[in-house]
């Protein structure tokens, strides 16, 4: 019997811990964190229980830092995008929450690791 594959994602994503800032299209409201996890596509971003987190489907603003190197330099790239909340989602370390966020358009991150 073969042994189907479930994943449904159609970008890869990337473990990336990077800064990351999130904020409603307002700007009332923002949550600092970091990404868990990068793809062309969205993002998976690790935010403290403290901050205000925007509802399941609400439009937002995401704005993180990816690095960037060549063979004689280290920098951080900032992206910007906006983005749709998918899910929130509990993480191991009780003071965090997950969102997992889906850009408006996928994006060509060209992400090396």
């Amino acid at each position: 019997m073969a042994i189907r594959n479930t994943e449904r994602r159609r970008h890869k994503r990337y473990p990336l811990p990077c800064p990351a800032r999130i904020s409603t299209g307002a700007g009332s409201q923002e949550a600092q964190g970091r990404t868990v996890n990068v793809s062309d596509g969205g993002v998976f971003v690790a935010v403290p229980l403290s901050s205000p987190l925007p509802a399941c489907d609400e439009a937002v603003d995401v704005v993180f830092s990816l690095p960037r190197s060549t063979p004689n330099t280290y920098m951080l790239e900032e992206v910007r995008s906006t983005a749709r909340v998918l899910r929130h989602q509990p993480l191991k370390n009780d003071r965090l929450a997950g969102l997992a966020l889906q850009f408006a358009k996928p994006l060509d991150l060209a992400v090396e690791v």
